[in-house]
């Protein structure tokens, strides 16, 4: 029997028995308290395999645990409790703690738990699978499932000690109806070929040195936020999918490096949320959200790197700061699109927006830098059809305008309700389809006159000779 207290604390958090903290959207906190010990099979050396029903709980203090396909352990309270310097789980059978943690680490020492495949973990019905409270856990792979399900339990696996590494096969799931994983002090790696699911995917407040998302590997917050993070991350690299109801990615902390490699989605209302500290962002799959694909806004906020796009980022991006961005190539623009084929927004909030010299990028997304900022052009932008520009833009002689034509009624243009600075630049002319033809006209950039020069433009298409003219 358990009490179950509850919190009007924002953050969740567990601390005593074996119970968790849901996830930082949630306004309750739930503790599991444990009324009285229950009488438990002693395991302490060498290697006990349990292949058939077991109503005791086990309580483990040396040696190794095996559990058959056919083995089961019914806790009463906790399935299986360590105390000592234990060797490992290999689990292909069923363990459950009927009212707190089917694994329940109180201070030990695990070198290993594998949940193979067609093994079960789980807690009860408010409280973790896996709950890992002071103590240290080497490895844990998962091939099974961990967790009470999407209705239930508190979190796959919680941690309040140091997790090294946690592997996730693609056979595996880790679910529960709060988070998938938390994370409430030290894990080393955790690498995700399978799924984890929960109201929120994982919830990261304290470190984590690396997350690799792999492909075919899913993190799910199917009620609010795919990765949650109030901590420090030192890696997120996703080539799977990592998708939120309301946020794909939530950093309140620090995270350093964000790289979504190709064939990778970050996704949700908004794809990234940011109102702390990222330090760089890349992404070569796609970045999305109905909302927001990127929102970084607030007191404190900042990306501290250029964001490298050679992928698609299909929705708007909500920075407070001035902005780089940088990546693709001449073979491969990077896209910067609005969502499900919408024209976007970027918006820097009163700040210079930047293509950088090796930026390669198809804007298919409307700027506002403010009235008095600037969007400097230093590298390729192609247009296909008419966006604004809210600001100034600036274009140099290492700059190229790349104008897609599908005709003379349909092409690319910026409007600009500033001034238009391009002495010097360089415009290309090329057909998104068919075939461009003679004496065609296009009015490529139109600006307010204060400040606009056009001296020295230069205009040139592949099998024509192209020419500029300006009218101010």
């Amino acid at each position: 029997m358990c009490h179950i207290v509850k919190s009007n604390h924002r953050r969740a958090l567990l601390i005593s028995g074996s119970a968790l903290a849901i996830n930082a959207v949630l306004t309750g906190a739930i503790f599991l308290v444990p009324e009285k010990a229950h009488a438990c099979t002693t395991v302490n050396s060498g290697t006990t395999t349990i292949n058939n029903s077991a109503d005791s709980c086990l309580t483990w203090t040396g040696g190794n645990i095996s559990i058959t396909g056919t083995g089961t352990i019914l806790g009463a309270e906790t399935g299986i409790t360590s105390s000592g310097n234990d060797g490992s789980i290999s689990n292909s059978g069923y363990i459950n703690g009927d009212y707190m943690a089917g694994i329940f680490n109180n201070g030990g020492t695990i070198t290993t738990i594998s949940n193979n495949l067609g093994g079960t973990i789980v807690g009860g019905s408010s409280s973790n699978a896996i709950q890992n409270n002071s103590g240290t856990i080497g490895t844990i792979i998962n091939s099974g499932i961990i967790g009470y399900g999407p209705t239930g339990g508190a979190a796959g696996i919680g941690n309040l000690g140091v997790i090294n590494t946690i592997i996730n096969n693609a056979t595996g799931t880790i679910t529960s109806g709060a988070t998938g994983i938390y994370n409430g002090n030290i894990i080393g790696v955790i690498n995700n070929y399978g799924f984890i699911r929960g109201y929120g995917g994982i919830s990261q407040q304290a470190d984590l040195n690396a997350l690799n998302n792999y492909a075919g590997g899913t993190i799910l917050g199917s009620g609010a936020t795919g990765i949650y993070n109030s901590g420090s991350i030192g890696t997120i690299t996703n080539s799977g999918t990592i998708s939120g109801v309301t946020f794909g990615i939530y950093n309140q902390a620090t995270i350093s490096t964000i790289s979504n490699t190709n064939g990778g989605l970050i996704t949700g209302t908004t794809g990234i949320k940011n109102i702390a500290t990222i330090g760089s962002l890349s992404n070569s799959g796609t970045i999305s959200g109905s909302a927001y694909a990127v929102y970084s806004t607030g007191a404190g906020a900042t990306i501290q790197s250029a964001i490298s796009n050679s992928g698609t980022i299909a929705g708007n991006i909500n920075v407070n700061q001035g902005l780089t961005i940088t990546g693709g190539s001449s073979g491969g623009y990077g896209t910067l699109a609005g969502y499900n084929g919408s024209i976007g927004t970027i918006t820097t909030n009163n700040n210079n927006l930047t293509f950088d010299s090796h930026a390669y990028q198809l804007l298919d997304d409307n700027i506002n830098v403010g009235s008095s900022d600037t969007v400097f052009n230093n590298g390729a932008l192609r247009v296909n059809a008419t966006h604004s520009i809210t600001g100034n833009y600036s274009q140099g002689s290492g700059g190229l305008l790349v104008i897609g034509v599908t005709d003379t009624s349909h092409y690319g243009q910026l409007i600009v309700s500033g001034s238009a600075a391009m002495t010097n630049a360089e415009v290309f002319i090329a057909a998104t389809s068919g075939s461009l033809a003679s004496n065609e006209t296009f009015t490529i950039v139109q600006a307010a006159t204060a400040g606009t020069s056009y001296t020295g433009v230069s205009a040139s298409a592949t099998g024509f000779t192209a020419s500029s003219s300006s009218i101010i």
